[in-house]
């Protein structure tokens, strides 16, 4: 017998459940264009950073709209891809369903498939990342068991973090591939023929068009969500919240994704302040430090080895960078900045002068 409350768990778990991913797919919009705004200050000082990711960011875009051709039984007549554009030009130009999967796919991939790969490989490195904990089919019990998952899921990132072997051939592929996927997700735009910048606003607006634009696909597309849930309540199995998981732990392995590669960003944003001569000094002190505590507690058996050799490395890598940042700073790069604020004090008070 369905009882109200029943009907009630039914109507809501999806619409809650399904809200708190799109939320986390908004953050991982807003970090990204953080990211995005982060790297054009660098575009003077790294510009063969810039481009890389940039070129990352256009192979994944170019990626994802030749699939969306590719599913959609499109053809593909030209295929174009530089550091600084990409593009595929289908044979047979679509319309109705197929053209909006396929701008489904150019639209919302950068922001899955990324992820999706890096999640898909991270399923053989994070340990006890993947577990939803069994919950009863209630309102509570179901929401309950999708923020533990969430949870869960960080806690084990976090745990592979600090227990990362980089001698171990598994884990420094993954941490490549993190690398790699976090400085690509979307492209910066900062190639040698600079093109419009492409913002998060830009981006909502091409999904807002995507979905609302086409109000009979997005009825469709809510009737597969309900008609997954029913088909889970009825039966008593965690189907739909095995789904809806699945896609928040992509959008939170993008968002950790890009705040370990922002880390690397501002530690690069750092070494600018270095006499240039100086600045391989950090990296050299990364792998002679990490190797030496490898050795030493290879010699002196500790709990977390591995941690505490990357734990040590850190430390020795920051203790050089603040002694270089003390002792060997870009004098050319300082006294521009001390006259640049000397000029503004200088029209600060030339300015109160003319207000007395």
């Amino acid at each position: 017998m369905v009882s109200v409350a029943d009907i009630g768990t039914f109507l809501l778990v999806p619409l809650v459940l399904m809200c708190a991913v799109l939320g986390l797919w908004l953050a991982q919009l807003l970090v990204i264009e953080g990211q995005k705004r982060f790297l054009h200050q660098l575009k003077h000082t790294h510009e063969p950073l810039i481009r890389f990711t940039n070129f990352v960011g256009i192979l994944f875009q170019t990626f994802c709209q030749w699939l969306g051709y590719t599913v959609t039984h499109s053809g593909i007549a030209e295929f174009h891809l530089s550091i600084n554009d990409g593009a595929v030009t289908p044979k047979r130009k679509k319309t109705g369903f197929a053209k909006w999967v396929a701008d489904g796919f150019l639209f919302l991939g950068p922001f899955l498939i990324p992820a999706g790969l890096l999640l898909l490989a991270g399923y053989f490195v994070i340990q006890n990342g993947f577990i939803i904990p069994k919950a009863g089919f209630t309102f509570q019990g179901q929401i309950t068991s999708f923020g533990e998952a969430l949870i869960g899921f960080i806690q084990a990132f976090i745990t592979f973090l600090s227990h990362l072997n980089l001698l171990n051939p598994l884990h420094f592929g993954f941490l490549v591939l993190l690398l790699f996927c976090g400085l690509g997700i979307r492209p910066s735009y900062l190639g040698e023929h600079r093109k419009e910048r492409i913002t998060v606003f830009t981006d909502l607006d091409n999904i807002k068009s995507l979905f609302f634009g086409k109000p009979l696909y997005l009825v469709g597309l809510i009737v597969i969500v309900y008609g997954i849930a029913a088909a889970s309540f009825l039966t008593q199995a965690p189907w739909f919240l095995e789904v809806v998981t699945v896609f928040a732990w992509i959008a939170l392995i993008a968002i950790l994704t890009l705040v370990v590669t922002f880390v690397l960003l501002i530690f690069l944003r750092t070494l600018d302040e270095i006499q240039a001569r100086w600045r391989f000094l950090p990296f050299l002190s990364m792998l002679v430090s990490y190797l030496g505590f490898r050795a030493l507690f290879y010699l002196i058996p500790v709990e977390n080895a591995e941690g505490a050799s990357l734990f040590g490395m850190l430390g020795v890598t920051l203790i050089a960078t603040i002694y270089l940042l003390r002792f060997k700073t870009n004098t050319f790069k300082a006294s521009t900045a001390m006259k640049h604020r000397r000029d503004n004090d200088a029209k600060h008070r030339s300015s109160q002068r003319r207000e007395g």
